[in-house]
């Protein structure tokens, strides 16, 4: 009954783009759970780069960040407005507190900029400026 060589056999049969699409659901939930927000941790890391020149500080793009995935308009034209809608959907639109972002950013060291050490009453209530 127990033949191993079975799936692969099968997955040879049907086109590439199906046989991806099924061995990804075949998958445990824990693993589609981490590839998933492996994809939104980069995403995060290509939108931050995208706002940090505008913004000057990885805590304040992280702001901006937090507060597009909050507001769920997202009406940013060309790939910013991409880069933020994958996120929404990876994350399953959740929104991600700037503090989220800046952790996730400094255990990946993707940014290279220390700037989200904040105190809480540092913080001003008002993201900056930027078009999203």
């Amino acid at each position: 009954m127990h033949d191993p060589g079975r799936l692969e056999r099968i997955m040879a049969l049907i086109p590439p783009d199906d046989a991806l699409w099924l061995s990804e659901r075949l998958e445990p939930r824990w693993r589609q759970r981490a590839r998933r927000l492996d994809m939104r941790n980069t995403a995060i890391t290509r939108v931050l780069e995208l706002l940090l020149p505008e913004a000057g500080s990885l805590h304040a793009a992280a702001r901006t960040l937090e507060s597009a995935l909050r507001s769920q308009r997202i009406t940013a034209p060309g790939e910013l407005g991409a880069v933020l809608r994958e996120i929404a959907m990876l994350n399953e639109n959740r929104p991600l507190g700037w503090r989220q972002i800046c952790s996730l950013q400094k255990s990946t060291g993707a940014v290279a900029n220390p700037a989200c050490h904040v105190a809480r009453h540092e913080v001003s209530d008002e993201p900056k400026a930027i078009a999203i």
